[in-house]
């Protein structure tokens, strides 16, 4: 789940970069910078966060092992 979300994130980035880049007046907005650092420092260790939380590694662990 780390890397899947990890790979989310890093491919969410460069295709916001991407755009920004082909777009003049959006790569000098901070608008698109925030987004970028929101995607890499709230969403990804959010996303690895909720894996590790007891009752939703329990849910995915239906034998108790969690």
């Amino acid at each position: 789940m780390s890397r899947l979300g990890m790979l989310l994130c890093m491919a969410a980035a460069w295709v916001l970069i991407i755009r920004c880049r082909r777009l003049s007046n959006a790569s000098k907005s901070p608008l698109i910078r925030t987004l970028i650092y929101y995607l890499v420092w709230v969403v990804y260790p959010s996303v690895d966060a909720v894996a590790e939380l007891p009752w939703v590694a329990a849910a995915r662990d239906p034998t108790g092992r969690a």
